[in-house]
């Protein structure tokens, strides 16, 4: 039998394949096949790796906006009570009377007790004026906070038991620019 190349009419010439040009054909499919699967597998890890990414970002994002939709998730009943002071005081400044009474409610049920104690801000004998008062209101979301230094004074220690809940009246001063927490019923 001739092994040489042949012509069938316009067709191109065939030639034989070796079974070294066979293995080396398989041995280049192989590489190209085992190319193909390093780079899929470098593709899902890569595509993995992204969705754990959004996946705790979405975590994430979901914690947070259930925490800022509960309103109160990161305050107290002190924190509680120094916003209202804050905001009392803001409204006495802006008007023309010069006493204002806030009236606080605990985060907690109407009927829970509590008490409330704010310590003054400059104790007696202190040689500095740096304030230092500090407001705790008990109950079950307890707390206490330092926040009202700010914008009230507290010329002396003010503490109210309240047995059957309820609201705490709060009553600010203003004395030219200056607001004090001067009584609590």
């Amino acid at each position: 039998m001739d092994r040489s190349a042949s012509f069938d009419g316009d067709e191109a010439p065939r030639r034989s394949t070796s079974s070294l040009d066979v293995t080396f054909m398989r041995i280049a499919r192989f590489s190209e096949i085992t190319r193909t699967e390093v780079k899929l597998k470098a593709n899902i890890a890569d595509a993995a790796r992204r969705l754990r990414q959004k996946s705790l970002i979405s975590a994430a994002a979901f914690v947070l906006l259930s925490l800022y939709s509960c309103g109160g998730a990161f305050e107290d009943n002190g924190t509680h009570l120094a916003y209202a002071l804050e905001k009392g005081t803001s409204e006495l400044r802006a008007s023309n009377v010069s006493e204002l009474v806030v009236h606080y409610k605990t985060l907690d049920s109407p009927k829970e007790p509590y008490y409330v104690e704010i310590t003054p801000s400059i104790a007696a004998g202190q040689a500095s004026n740096i304030r230092g008062s500090y407001l705790v209101v008990s109950g079950k979301t307890s707390g206490g906070t330092s926040y009202h230094n700010r914008f009230v004074f507290v010329p002396q220690r003010l503490y109210l038991t309240k047995e059957f809940g309820g609201p705490t009246d709060v009553v600010l001063h203003k004395d030219g620019d200056h607001v004090s927490v001067v009584e609590l019923r």
